[in-house]
């Protein structure tokens, strides 16, 4: 094998039907015992979804060079709004031309109309000099904070108005019609609250800008916070970025240095290119979303790390993720998908906020992508950007600022500008729980490197994914992390390897499909052909890995782990521990103690299955009808797991339709010759844990 021993010899007798496969069983042979499992590599098709992230190219950096657009996202703060310009003015361009655009909310009219509803003021006395409305004296001055006017000289300013706050001429004088009327207290309301906006668009007109360009896009309307983040950029080009600021922050004077150099190394550096990473927040870092996650603490050794969440105050956004983020938002909005994740604290958010935020949809999208956002480890609380918490959508006290911020000296204690190559940053989701980045194993090598990051107590959980359906494997990983287990290793094959890879997954990249393997053969044979490969491969890793000192407990995705199935066995010296129906052992968990007689069992089954071809009618014991073959003509010592572990799916269902339970750590599949019914069948079961894009439907933390 790739990793030692040798393997059976090619000659062997062969039914005549199957010689038409000799060719490709030879190249089988002669790649899994020369070159490993190997994988060959190649483009992802056309129309492969986004999820995959495998958009590998490099953005090129444009002769005309690049540009950070600086977007300022403001309402009605304007002591907060004047602190973060200031601070903007005052930051080092390096001579860079900066185009800086504010995006001014309008207040809110029709919510100050809904807000006064309980109030009724009426017209009395409508004839000529005899109008008085409640709240205002006869000369017309104010009273009690309202605003008044006198009928007869004013009636015309009232008519101009009177469209849009319900007031109209009665005979041709002014008055109230009969329904109740707020329009004093309305008309004072909506007069401070504009004299509020005029006085931030008259700051925002006098507010000098020296490093380039300067754009105000004042709305007419309320947007709120949610819209006011999405429509706030569409990249003009892969080489334009956002860099998103809310108005109640103030920023380090080095901060758009610091952008700069961030954009050079990870973005158009291609040795650090990586297009799940969506940019880099300058924010300190002090939020963990998932319920029950870690607690948020970072090696000190890095200036930099990776973390799924999106951080709002102060953003740069790279522009290909922006995009993608916003048509999936299209997508999901138009079609009325929420964006629900069990088990986050940002769901909670949303169901009582609704649209009123943005954040938990991109969480979502970041969810269901695998992606990663940079932030800073700058030590002792600082940070290029400091949010003070004025109170606003999200905070109904100010808090302070969050951080401290850096200032022209930069630190002395720590190299503020260091950045690693982006491979040796460490990586955390939305638990704080690190991820590895991993690249999908092809040799026996790699195997070798890999496994003792994988064991636990010296067993390897080895997960057989060849031939199912990528849903039914995404789903399977759902379950599995439900529980809680993190140390497995998958064999899979297909487009998803390399996604699974990215996202943590130990996975063997098998290649059970030669560049012979599409031959046509006649009947049923091709399918049985395939059946061989997946096993061949199955029993081959599974005595690699004996080979190099691990036991093994084998699974399938057929095999569901409702609950941990070895709080159900106890331990034993038995070499093989498995499930026994009337085929052989039952292929959904089988255990392989690391034993000369058991790895020599490996090489027997393998020369077996590879000579029987035509025994590979059923794909749930084709392997587990030899094993037992070959177990009951040794001397080894196997133990036979009670048959209670395990539970049929049908019958399952059916007992749950009587109103009957059954318990059970293990639900085995049927056949997968009909995906739609198995599907409907887990979500009776409440097992169905994926969503349309095959991402899990929750997060979940095991601190």
């Amino acid at each position: 094998g790739g990793g030692g021993g040798g393997g059976p010899q090619a000659g062997m007798v062969v039914q005549r039907w199957f010689m038409n496969a000799i060719l490709v069983t030879a190249a089988l042979f002669l790649f899994l015992h020369t070159g490993g499992f190997l994988f060959r590599s190649s483009s992802p098709p056309e129309g492969v979804a986004l999820r995959y992230a495998q958009r590998r190219e490099v953005p090129a950096e444009s002769v005309q060079g690049w540009e950070i657009v600086i977007k300022v996202l403001t309402y009605n703060r304007l002591e907060s709004l004047s602190r973060c310009l200031v601070s903007l003015a005052q930051a080092d361009y390096v001579g860079d031309f900066v185009k800086l655009h504010l995006l001014v909310d309008h207040f809110k009219v029709d919510e100050l109309l809904e807000n006064e509803s309980g109030r009724d003021f009426r017209g009395v006395g409508r004839g000529s000099g005899e109008s008085v409305l409640k709240g205002v004296s006869e000369d017309g001055t104010r009273r009690n904070g309202s605003i008044g006017f006198d009928d007869r000289e004013d009636a015309h300013d009232v008519r101009d108005v009177e469209t849009s706050y319900g007031l109209k001429a009665v005979n041709g004088e002014t008055g109230l019609d009969d329904k109740p009327s707020r329009f004093i207290t309305r008309t004072g309301s909506i007069d401070g609250k504009l004299r509020e906006a005029h006085e931030i668009l008259n700051f925002i007109d006098s507010f000098s800008w020296p490093h380039g360009s300067k754009e105000v896009h004042y709305r007419t309307q309320n947007a709120g916070l949610q819209q006011q983040w999405l429509e706030a950029w569409w990249p003009t080009s892969e080489n334009q970025f956002a860099f998103v600021v809310e108005d109640d922050m103030e920023l380090s004077p080095l901060f758009y240095k610091y952008l700069k150099k961030i954009v050079k190394t990870y973005y158009f550096d291609a040795a650090n290119y990586d297009p799940s990473v969506y940019g880099i927040s300058l924010q300190r870092p002090r939020f963990v979303p998932g319920k029950r996650g870690n607690p948020l603490h970072v090696d000190n050794s890095s200036r930099l790390f990776l973390y799924q969440i999106v951080g709002t105050w102060g953003q740069l956004l790279f522009p290909r993720p922006w995009k993608e983020f916003r048509l999936w938002y299209d997508d999901h909005k138009c079609k009325g998908i929420k964006p629900f994740l069990q088990g986050m604290v940002t769901t909670g958010w949303y169901s009582k906020l609704g649209e009123k935020i943005w954040t938990p949809w991109f969480i979502k999208f970041v969810h269901s992508r695998g992606y990663f956002n940079l932030y800073t480890n700058f030590l002792n609380e600082r940070a290029l950007s400091v949010s003070y918490r004025d109170v606003g959508v999200n905070s109904r006290r100010k808090s302070g600022p969050d951080s401290r911020l850096i200032d022209f000296n930069g630190t002395s204690d720590i190299n503020l500008w260091e950045m690693k190559p982006l491979k040796e940053l460490k990586r955390y989701d939305y638990c704080f729980q690190e991820v590895s980045l991993r690249k999908p194993v092809t040799t026996h090598s790699e195997l070798k490197k890999i496994l003792p990051s994988l064991h636990v107590g010296g067993e390897v959980i080895l997960v057989n994914t060849l031939g199912l359906p990528e849903v039914l494997v995404r789903n399977w990983l759902c379950c599995i992390c439900k529980l809680g287990f993190k140390h497995y290793l998958l064999l899979a094959e297909g487009k998803f390897v390399k996604d699974l890879s990215r996202r943590g997954h130990a996975v063997i990249q098998t290649n059970s499909s030669t560049g012979a393997a599409n031959t046509d053969f006649m009947g049923t044979q091709h399918e049985d052909f395939q059946m061989v490969k997946w096993d061949l491969v199955t029993v081959e890793v599974v005595r690699w890995i004996l080979q190099l000192g691990y036991n093994v407990w084998l699974t399938n995705v057929d095999t569901l782990w409702v609950e941990d199935p070895f709080n159900h066995i106890s331990g034993d010296d038995a070499h093989i521990l498995g499930i026994k129906d009337k085929d052989g052992l039952m292929t959904g968990l089988v255990y392989f103690r690391g034993s000369d007689k058991v790895i020599e069992l490996c090489k027997n089954v393998w020369r077996e299955i590879l000579g029987r071809v035509e025994s590979f009618n059923n794909r749930q014991h084709r392997l587990g009808f030899h094993l037992w073959q070959h177990i009951t003509k040794s001397r080894i010592k196997v133990k036979i797991l009670s048959r209670s572990l395990i539970a049929d799916m049908l019958t399952v269902v059916r007992a749950q339709k009587n109103n009957l339970t059954v318990k059970y750590p293990l639900l085995s599949g049927p056949e997968i010759n009909n995906l739609q019914m198995v599907v409907h069948n887990l979500k009776v079961l409440g097992l169905w844990m994926v969503d349309e894009e095959f991402a899990c439907t929750g997060i979940f933390c095991h601190a």
